[in-house]
């Protein structure tokens, strides 16, 4: 899961909180059930409709699988020093959350790449034509849980 991907969707948001505290909540996440104050990305990305997320690995490499017995699974790793969380999973799926400074105080841009090859990865774009929307529904669940875990405004940017 090395990132080299160019990203076909992205999608960002404010929030208005420093940098280190916004990195600090999205990069914390430990063996456990995922939750707003472990593995944030993943308890707001959709995950949960098919069960509980139960995260296991670390430190920087983690294992969420998801409902009992397990329906799913999804790859995560975390690169606290680049403040960036990347969840992969399925046969196409490599999403990045990365926090930036931003003049309100932080800005988190989610990037997604289809890491699928050959005439599959080729399909994928035309399978998910819809999947900006989904995109900023993920991002707007996860900016409204950043923002009730620090206290801040948190909104998505203009796209």
């Amino acid at each position: 899961m090395n990132g080299q991907r160019q990203a076909r969707w992205i999608v960002s948001g404010i929030v208005e909180a420093p940098v280190e505290a916004v990195a600090d909540v999205l990069c914390a996440i430990q063996a456990g059930p995922a939750s707003d104050h472990n593995g944030i990305v993943l308890a707001t990305e959709g995950l949960a409709a098919y069960g509980e997320i139960v995260i296991s690995g670390g430190p920087r490499h983690f294992t969420a699988t998801v409902g009992k017995p397990p329906v799913t699974s999804v790859e995560v790793d975390v690169d606290r020093q680049h403040r960036r969380v990347a969840v992969q999973g399925h046969f196409w799926y490599r999403g990045i959350y990365t926090v930036e400074p931003h003049e309100r105080g932080s800005q988190i841009v989610y990037r997604v790449e289809n890491i699928a090859r050959g005439p599959v990865g080729r399909l994928v774009p035309l399978w998910q034509w819809r999947f900006d929307r989904d995109m900023r529904e993920r991002l707007a669940r996860l900016l409204q849980a950043m923002g009730a875990v620090l206290g801040s405004a948190a909104y998505p940017t203009a796209s």
